[in-house]
Order: C-alpha cells, then structure tokens, then sequence
C-alpha cells in the first residue's frame, strides 16, 4: 500500500482541534465582580459551574444573589441571556448581572432561600393533583409562555430547574445554560446537552420548539406526582432509555388520576406533525390546552379516534386527519 504524503504547504493549513475542556476553576470567594461581592462558595453539586452566594456592593438591604461560574468557556450564549434580561415575569428568574472572569463566563440570579423541586422530590416529597393544579403547573406554563413569547426556548424543563420563590407563591423557572434563541423561527436544530429522561423524540434528532418544553412539562407532572420519571430503569443508560421513551407509551400506576393522566398524554404526544395546525386535534398539547384543561374544559385529545365507542380507548386504526378544510375521522372517508 502506498503511503499518502501530504507536502508542507498544505499542512500549515491544517490547525489541531481547539478541544474546550472543562476547566477547574479558582475559588473567587471575597472577589468583587461587576456589582457584586462575592459572600461565599455554595456546597451545590454541579457538573457545569461553581456556585457562589453574593451581594450587592455597598448594599445593606441583606438581599442575596446566586452567581454561576461556568467551567467552560461557551457554557452561555450571550443572545439568550440579553434577551432574557427583558422578561419581568414573577415565574422566570431574573438575569441581574452577566460577565466573565479568566475568560470563563459568570451568571448572576436571585438567591432563593427554598429548595428546587428535585431536592423535594430527592426526600420523598410527592406533589398531589391538587398541588400541581393549583400552583406549579399554572407557574410553569406562565413561565414558558413569558421566554416564548421573546423567541426563548428553555431546553431543559425538569424539576431540577423548577423552584418556589420566597414567599412561596410562585413556581420559578431557572437555569437558562443550554436555552436557544429561536428569533423569528418557529424551532431551532442544534446539539445540546439536554437531560434525557425528559427529552421528546424530536429533541433526540437535534429539533427544538415550544412543544419540546411541554413535552418536558408532562415528563415533569408525572415525576412530580408519582417520584419518578416514566422510563426509568436502572438496567438502561440514559440513551437507552430516551430511545425506549421515543417508541413507548407511559405506563400509568394505577393510582394515578385519570384527569392528570389525560393532561399528562396530551403534553406527551409524540406526533408533531400537525403542530401548527390549531384545528387539528392531534397535535401535542401547548399553552392554550393546558389553560384550558387548567379551567376544567372538554376538548379532543390527541390520538383519539371521534368514532370510537369509549372516548378514552385511542384508535391505533386511524387518526383523525384534516385535509382540504375538513376533518376526516375515517380512512375510507379520506379515500
């Protein structure tokens, strides 16, 4: 075999991989950064950041800030959180202050005295139906609409990133790392590193929109209620189980409510096809659904047949199907 030579020139245009490799970075305790001093170093287990307590300079109104120190260079997208800067919503966290330190990027938030909902459910706490009806998913789904409505997708809705605000009032969404700014369009196709369990089949093929969060949304109902996520198995790696997710429905226990249950496969639906087709019932659930579901209003959910005898048995024979301006409900009507 021949060996290829490649001549000098064309190698000096070759450069070596630039690999951005997750940094250790210094403890920048009793540091002032921008407007803020920095109190503390915070015993938060994180994968992508240092976490720091801190306050503002030469304030004395006690008010304390979190401040994300990222291990890595491009761990935030300057667009997204410009852009976040701009929504006032009691159910997003604030951006207070953005910079870098040693070239590695900070974010600085509200410090909220209670716990995440992970951490909750970590210590056995469930959530009930009427918990989750009454103030979480109403918080959640106000929160969605609010970086929405700027182009904002958050990515990685889960219970980690869900977390009561002081008075304990409002669910707040937090933690805007892997977040996309979708302008004008009405998804993004990018690589991400998103938590698996809670990712749609979609997001598995690089594909992000608004219902890829409430997908994550109906993910998160489930595991607020029952303690865990719907596939999980500790026989499967995460891709594993993300890909089991992408082809299986939810198996339900049996003390789950029915109601919550039709929430739950509504935020789920796996068929975007028609997802920007608001007259046709099978799109998987956005905003507007779950308001409505929030009021206690009927609707069609996705996936079942209108000519089934029992509302609730979902027909694996034909789905209904709008074409030319009319719903068809069966297939030789179609035809």
């Amino acid at each position: 075999m021949t060996e290829t030579k490649v001549n000098s020139s064309l190698s000096s245009k070759f450069e070596e991989t630039k690999v951005n490799i997750v940094q250790k970075l210094p403890d920048i305790t009793g540091l002032t950064l921008g407007e803020f001093h920095i109190d503390s170093r915070l015993e938060i287990v994180s994968g992508e950041a240092d976490i720091y307590l801190c306050s503002v300079v030469g304030s004395n109104s006690g008010k304390k800030f979190l401040l994300k120190y990222y291990r890595r260079e491009n761990a935030v997208k300057p667009d997204v959180l410009e852009k976040l800067k701009t929504v006032t919503s009691p159910f997003v966290a604030p951006v207070e202050d953005v910079g870098a330190y040693q070239g590695y990027p900070y974010v600085v938030r509200p410090y909220y005295r209670r716990a995440a909902l992970a951490e909750l459910l970590a210590k056995g706490t469930r959530f009930s139906e009427e918990d989750l009806r009454n103030l979480i998913i109403p918080s959640i789904i106000e929160g969605l609409k609010a970086v929405h409505d700027i182009g904002i997708l958050h990515k990685d809705l889960k219970p980690a990133n869900l977390i009561p605000d002081d008075a304990g009032e409002h669910i707040v969404l937090i933690d805007f790392g892997i977040s996309s700014d979708a302008g004008k369009n009405t998804f993004v196709v990018t690589q991400t590193g998103m938590t698996l369990a809670y990712a749609a089949p979609e997001a598995l093929q690089g594909i992000f929109h608004k219902e890829t969060d409430y997908y994550a949304l109906g993910i998160t109902v489930f595991e607020l209620f029952t303690g865990f996520t719907p596939f999980q198995n500790p026989g499967l790696s995460p891709e594993e189980s993300a890909r089991l997710a992408s082809i299986s429905k939810i198996e339900f226990p049996e003390n789950f409510p029915e109601d919550l249950k039709r929430l739950v496969l509504g935020l789920t639906y796996k068929d975007i096809s028609h997802r920007n087709d608001k007259d046709n019932p099978n799109r998987r659930w956005g905003y507007d659904e779950v308001r409505r579901w929030l009021n206690g209003e009927d609707g069609p959910d996705p996936g079942e047949s209108t000519g089934s005898p029992d509302p609730g048995v979902r027909s694996s024979v034909f789905q209904p199907y709008r074409f030319n301006g009319k719903n068809y409900t069966a297939e030789i009507e179609l035809l």
